[in-house]
């Protein structure tokens, strides 16, 4: 299985005390590829991806940004954390 880049989170950015005002220079330099909001991925190791990587780290991307616990994603359809299985 292919490793996957290193996701840049804004979040974490800040609370490092780093700017994040440099990243949409970076992105229109071409240094990096905005993947969606708050997230990007060195542009370099994107291209090198196959569309079917690339969508792994989109699906990546999109659960670290969700609002929604981690334990949603894993739950049956139609169940709810009081009837899901093991409860």
């Amino acid at each position: 299985m292919t490793v996957l880049p290193k996701l840049v989170l804004t979040r974490d950015l800040a609370s490092l005390g780093v700017s994040t005002r440099q990243l949409p220079a970076a992105v229109r330099a071409g240094a990096l590829v905005r993947i969606r909001q708050g997230v990007y991925v060195d542009a370099a190791a994107w291209k090198g991806l196959q569309p079917w990587d690339q969508y792994r780290v989109r699906i990546e991307a999109a659960a670290e940004t969700c609002p929604a616990s981690a334990g949603t994603w894993l739950r049956p359809a139609g169940s709810t954390p009081m009837n899901s299985a093991g409860s």
